[in-house]
């Protein structure tokens, strides 16, 4: 796995998955139905991890070389660069978990969307900003633009849930 095209192989590859995992969870949410809002979670728990696995790979793999190289002194730069190199992941495996796991039915509706708000803005949106600016390759970026898809998505799915009343046969709430 050292060359470089294949890293970014998996790289397009892993983001090309998790592109059809959100499509397809996006339609599900067109016609909103208990097994298809379950299903379009799921997709979409599937495609954030898929998106961001690679990226956060990359990101560990980068900190790793970059603390290999320093002298561990903390006047140089490789050793703060490589903590930087390690921020971002950590970061990025909390939000994807708090986003995968708000979107479990049994949160109240009210409670999920305060804490999806604050997620995506608290931590979701500083990290896009901060990959944005200086990703350290374009094919790494799990956040940038992207990140739009994973807040937007959470969204529509989190906000049809309240739509159904507990029982199977009961009409729909308005």
């Amino acid at each position: 796995m050292n060359n470089p095209n294949e890293i970014y192989g998996i790289g397009r590859l892993t983001g090309f998955a998790a592109s059809i995992l959100f499509i397809v969870a996006f339609i599900l949410t067109l016609w909103p139905g208990r097994r298809r809002l379950a299903t379009a979670g799921v997709l979409y728990a599937v495609g954030v991890l898929a998106g961001m696995t690679f990226s956060v790979y990359f990101y560990v793999g980068f900190a790793r070389i970059i603390f290999g190289m320093s002298s561990m002194s903390v006047a140089n730069s490789p050793v703060v660069m490589a903590l930087a190199g390690l921020i971002w992941p950590t970061c990025a495996v909390g939000y994807a978990a708090g986003a995968i796991a708000l979107l479990w039915p049994s949160i109240s509706q009210e409670k999920a969307l305060r804490r999806g708000k604050l997620l995506h803005l608290v931590i979701g949106l500083p990290l896009a900003l901060w990959v944005g600016i200086s990703p350290p390759s374009p094919f790494a970026s799990a956040f940038g633009v992207g990140w739009l898809v994973y807040a937007l998505l959470w969204f529509r799915i989190r906000e049809s849930y309240p739509n159904f009343s507990s029982s199977r046969n009961a009409e729909p709430a308005q």
